[in-house]
């Protein structure tokens, strides 16, 4: 694995593993690199449609609330089937 997919990879972990306020540094981040990290955002999204269950668990991950705002406000957004 690259390193930039590692430094992906670890943005990712860092934002989902945030909690108490709004990571701001992250989310800039997350904008600059965008056309790298959307398709892992719509990955976590695809993964959700699929199999919802273990998504509706107390879970104090984060990572999909911020793929879905990624998705949301995109220009480009494909839905999500319900």
């Amino acid at each position: 694995m690259s390193s930039l997919a590692m430094e992906t990879q670890e943005l990712l972990v860092r934002l989902d593993q945030h909690c108490g306020s709004f990571p701001e540094d992250l989310v800039a981040e997350v904008i600059t690199r965008r056309e790298e990290v959307t398709p892992r955002f719509l990955e976590i999204l695809e993964n959700i449609d699929r199999n919802p269950e273990p998504w509706l668990a107390d879970s104090p991950g984060m990572i999909h609330i911020y793929a879905y705002i990624c998705w949301r406000y995109s220009a480009k957004h494909v839905p999500i089937r319900c």
